[in-house]
């Protein structure tokens, strides 16, 4: 049972930060960090963290979404005024390479998800093994159903829910209890119904090559 509200661990840091706040005291560093899966498939993201600070410990991971990217839409911003006011590091990156002269088998595909959690098992893997604790996973729209869909495949003691007692609510705070093998899940916009999706992403001539050989080439840019 995964706390649906376990975005209480970032209540406070969430709606600070999109508000009208003060101006930062701290500046903010975006480290350029690669993940390499062992197919081949390049995943490139950046850390944001304060200035000086060292390049491990407690992380949020960001998921975007379809026809996004890691500096799309609030993440640039976000990530930046949690760094800077609140102290909080964050991963955000892109999802496997997706342009239509990739390899297929790491080419961004619209029914991928399957694709985008194995994208995710290989960022905490990395993350964990550069000393990083991957803490909560923030995702948005098609980022939310990642993030939910890898918390699925994984056993449910790597996650957050409703018995887990959290004193602080900002990992940032030095009496807060952390516990690296735990992860909250925040979801935004997550998709629920398909059903119009294929009409508004996709053109006349990309459906009928779906009806007639069951697949058409979509492509896309960041």
């Amino acid at each position: 049972k995964i706390k649906s509200s376990s975005a209480i661990l970032f209540r406070k840091a969430f709606i600070k930060t999109m508000g009208k706040t003060a101006k930062p005291v701290f500046k903010s560093v975006d480290t350029p960090y690669m993940v390499t899966k062992n197919s081949g498939a390049l995943l490139d993201g950046v850390v944001t963290s304060r200035e000086g600070e060292p390049m491990v410990g407690p992380i949020i991971v960001f998921a975007h979404g379809t026809l996004s990217s890691a500096n799309h839409n609030f993440t640039d911003e976000l990530t930046q005024k949690l760094s800077n006011e609140l102290g909080l590091r964050s991963y955000r990156f892109n999802f496997r390479f997706d342009k239509s002269e990739a390899e297929p088998d790491h080419r961004y595909k619209f029914s991928g998800y399957d694709d985008d959690v194995s994208d995710l098992e290989a960022v905490v893997k990395s993350l964990r093994a550069d000393g990083y604790s991957p803490w909560c996973f923030f995702g948005h729209s098609r980022g939310s159903n990642d993030v939910l869909l890898y918390a699925t495949k994984h056993t449910s003691e790597e996650f957050l829910n409703a018995d887990d007692e959290c004193k602080r609510e900002s990992p940032s705070d030095p009496a807060y209890r952390f516990d690296a093998n735990k992860i909250a899940l925040v979801v935004t916009a997550p998709r629920f119904d398909m059903a119009r999706m294929s009409t508004t992403i996709f053109t006349p001539e990309q459906l009928a090559a779906v009806e007639e050989t069951g697949s058409c080439v979509w492509p896309t840019q960041r």
